[in-house]
């Protein structure tokens, strides 16, 4: 079995497994290059059910939090119109909050979108699972055949339910996994985020990997961000982490071209492009995040609500002033020079402005992710 002695690159090593897979031509690169598709995601409204103990709209200090309400059929109606007619090719996400809290308008969003397929390319609803009953998925499906569901599991159910309990401080995980069931059972397509934070660090790594692939549905995982010193772990654990979850996969074997297993599965069809070559990366270069119900925009749904990040209203102010906003300019430029994540600089060390003297080593830990592919 492969092991790497150090982990010396500060990037999502989910992602660069991709990355890699694709420059030896074992993938097909995807059309989602930069410009090609812009990522629109929709945030209803801030409320949730449950109180995840990472949560990001937790408070970072030193930023001031606009008071928003909740989106209007008319805002996102216009939001859609308005996306559609700047570009031809787009991804629309519903998410909250909790989107499934207010049914009717999930449905009513899904149903307009609809009407611009040609466009729309994809669609996809961020949940945490505990509302999605038999009742949603059969209408998501009749509405939306194609669309996309993306529910957190967090591990085992004593991981999970120590992470994301319900405001009242009831467990989730037998709900979350009523509804990953409801939606398999009307043919919906489940993707599962999962987030590992000290708690998996301690559960360990080849337990926890066993668990997500038993529940047989395409999983991928990243970071916790957070300045919860519980929860908080380096990037260092983080990627040894991963690279431990990576050697399990390579040792299992089971990864072919045409039946990915699970884990694989999810790392080619669903994590972010961040390609040093050719950067696609959503935060501020692809994608555009809405709230509130004046249409306001943000280039990363993590910095919503706060008001030093908003680029201004995308119904009414101008859309060109909006797009050209320096701040989008700022993030990109902490991803290129840092490799960092907006939200994760902010609550790290309170600016978008890169270290300096950053320089990441990709070279000896794509080596070591090439060696495991070719074993593999």
């Amino acid at each position: 079995m492969l092991k790497a002695k150090n982990a010396l690159i500060a990037l999502d090593v989910l992602v660069l497994l991709k990355n890699i897979l694709i420059s030896e031509g074992r993938l097909d690169r995807p059309s989602d290059k930069a410009g090609d598709i812009m990522h629109i995601v929709l945030n209803l409204f801030d409320d949730c059910n449950l109180k995840c103990k990472y949560c990001y709209k937790n408070d970072i200090s030193g930023f001031s939090k606009l008071q928003l309400k909740h989106m209007e059929a008319d805002t996102i109606v216009g939001i859609i119109k308005k996306s559609v007619s700047i570009w031809n090719d787009l991804t629309v996400n519903i998410t909250g909050g909790e989107p499934l809290l207010n049914k009717k308008m999930v449905y009513e969003t899904i149903e307009f979108i609809s009407n611009y397929k040609d466009k729309i390319k994809k669609t996809t609803i961020t949940t945490n699972g505990t509302l999605l009953s038999d009742e949603f998925a059969k209408t998501v499906k009749t509405l939306c055949p194609d669309i996309e569901i993306d529910i957190t599991i967090d591990g085992p159910p004593e991981l999970h339910n120590q992470q994301r309990p319900f405001k009242s401080g009831d467990t989730s995980y037998s709900l979350a996994m009523s509804g990953i069931e409801n939606a398999l059972a009307y043919g919906l397509k489940v993707t599962l985020n999962s987030v590992i934070s000290r708690y998996q660090i301690n559960y360990g790594s080849l337990p926890y990997y066993k668990h997500m692939n038993s529940i047989g549905v395409p999983w991928i995982f990243g970071k916790a961000i957070t300045d919860d010193k519980s929860l908080k772990i380096s990037e260092s654990e983080f990627n040894d982490f991963a690279i431990q979850i990576l050697d399990r996969w390579a040792s299992d074997d089971k990864y072919t071209t045409d039946k990915p297993n699970t884990l694989i599965d999810s790392l080619i069809l669903r994590a972010l492009e961040k390609i040093p070559e050719a950067p696609s990366e959503r935060c501020a270069n692809s994608l555009m995040s809405f709230a509130g119900n004046t249409g306001l925009a943000w280039p990363c749904t993590k910095l919503i609500p706060y008001k030093e990040f908003c680029l201004g209203s995308f119904l009414e102010d101008n859309d060109t002033n909006v797009l050209s906003n320096p701040i989008r300019k700022d993030i990109y430029n902490l991803f290129q020079d840092d490799n960092t994540c907006a939200h994760e600089a902010l609550i790290e060390r309170g600016t978008l402005i890169p270290l300096p003297d950053t320089a990441i080593e990709r070279g000896k830990f794509t080596d070591f992710m090439k060696e495991a592919i070719n074993k593999a």
